[in-house]
C-alpha cells in the first residue's frame, strides 16, 4: 500500500511539473545578459510591437547624455484605461553619472 501511494504522488508531482512548461515568448529576452542602451531600446520596440494590445511607449524626453528616456505603458484596456487604475513605477538602467 505505500509502494503504490509513493508512486501515484510521484506520478502527480511529475504531471504537475509538465504543465508549468515555460509559456513561448514573442521576444527573445535573455536575464543572464546585460543590454546596452541601443539593445534595450530595441528589445522594449519589439515587445510593444509584439504584444500593442497591452503595451505601449514613448519618449518623455531625452538624458544629459542626449538618450532618449522611454516609458512603456502596461494596461489591460479591456480593463479600463490606465488613468484608472492604480499605478506602479519601475525604474531600470539608471545610473549615476547619466
Amino acid at each position: 500500500m505505500k509502494q503504490l501511494l509513493t508512486t501515484l504522488l510521484l506520478l502527480f508531482a511529475t504531471s504537475n511539473a509538465l504543465a508549468q512548461a515555460p509559456y513561448p515568448s514573442k521576444v527573445d529576452l535573455r536575464f543572464d545578459h546585460w543590454y546596452d542602451y541601443s539593445e534595450m531600446t530595441t528589445a522594449l520596440h519589439e515587445l510593444v510591437a509584439a504584444y500593442p494590445n497591452l503595451l505601449s511607449i514613448k519618449s518623455l524626453g531625452n538624458s544629459v547624455g542626449g538618450l532618449e528616456i522611454w516609458l512603456v505603458t502596461l494596461n489591460n484596456p479591456k480593463t479600463g484605461t490606465d488613468r484608472e487604475k492604480t499605478a506602479m513605477f519601475i525604474d531600470g538602467n539608471i545610473h549615476g553619472n547619466e
